[in-house]
């Protein structure tokens, strides 16, 4: 067993706190805990996604009640006005999101406006990933 190799991975775990156990005694005992963490956060994020998709699906169903203004005719890219009845969680998302737009399901939502007022619409564009497959 490359010692080096072994030091690293331990390094690494610690420096991840992957590791409140005792510390691992062969490199495949490092290895096979940091799989079981992996799986326990896969197990997480479904968890997770399956919390989002309860939460959401509602409201998504809302935000297509929108009264979302094409910009030209036939195309599903559109705005309305941020301060619409039914868009405030949304408003606020956008408002709190680090890179100033929130995609939620088939669309990507931010502000745009004139430079004296940026945020007076709410812009919505269809994801790449679906148009690219449409």
């Amino acid at each position: 067993m490359d010692l080096a190799l072994y030091k690293n991975c331990i390094i690494s775990c610690e420096a991840m706190k992957l590791s409140k156990q005792p510390p691992a005694k062969t490199l495949d005992d490092v290895v096979n805990y940091v799989r079981q963490q992996i799986e326990n956060l896969r197990r997480q994020l479904e968890d997770l996604e399956d919390w989002i998709d309860a939460s959401l699906g509602p409201q998504l169903a809302e935000l297509g009640k929108l009264p979302w203004k094409p910009y030209k005719e036939g195309h599903r890219a559109a705005w309305i006005f941020a301060d619409t009845k039914g868009a405030e969680q949304l408003a606020e998302m956008i408002r709190h999101s680090e890179e100033g737009k929130v995609e939620i399901a088939e669309f990507t939502y931010r502000f745009s406006g004139p430079k004296e007022n940026p945020t007076m619409f709410i812009s919505r564009n269809p994801t790449e990933t679906k148009e690219a497959s449409s």
